[in-house]
């Protein structure tokens, strides 16, 4: 865990020879460049945590093969592409957040397979169409998503407006 100490650089691929690593927790500092492949080999880690860098790139489809994952934390990065379908099949995954990059596309149908998430949160991105009920059925307890995208089953949606309006509320009461 080496959180908050402004590391720059990249994530090394040698980071897939830590084999029985549990948590990879790099939140918050200045790493960037996209994640390896190699990411895949780390079969028992159980908490990956990179949001609040500088990542970029499609997220590898090789992620998937960390079957172990109960938290995917990859938030408040310039992450592009599609969500892959493959997290889907992340069965032991309780959270997920992918908010605050610059993914695109529509939300995979695959996640309905995350029958243990407890927390998805999505918003922030570039993403279209609707939730697929077939999600909705999973009974995930928070869901987050941008308000332009039709949810039944989602907890909250997060839009610009509100944010500025917030944002508007709380700087009005310091002066």
């Amino acid at each position: 865990q080496i959180y908050s100490n402004r590391l720059t650089g990249s994530l090394p691929i040698s980071i897939a020879n830590a084999k029985s690593l549990k948590t990879l927790h790099l939140a918050n500092n200045e790493l960037g460049g996209r994640i390896p492949t190699e990411i895949g080999n780390l079969k028992e880690i159980s908490k990956l945590r990179l949001y609040g860098n500088n990542f970029q790139g499609t997220l590898p489809d090789q992620l998937a093969f960390c079957s172990s994952l109960e938290s995917l934390e990859l938030h408040d990065n310039r992450f592009i592409g599609t969500i892959p379908a493959l997290l889907g099949s992340l069965s032991m995954l309780k959270n997920m957040t992918l908010n605050d990059n610059d993914f695109t596309g529509l939300v995979p149908v695959s996640l309905k397979n995350l029958n243990n998430i407890i927390q998805l949160s999505l918003q922030g991105n570039l993403l279209a169409g609707d939730i697929k009920s077939e999600i909705c059925k999973i009974g995930i307890s928070v869901f987050t998503v941008d308000c332009n995208i039709e949810c039944d089953c989602c907890t909250d949606c997060a839009s610009i407006d509100i944010i500025l309006d917030e944002f508007i509320r709380i700087e009005d009461q310091f002066p």
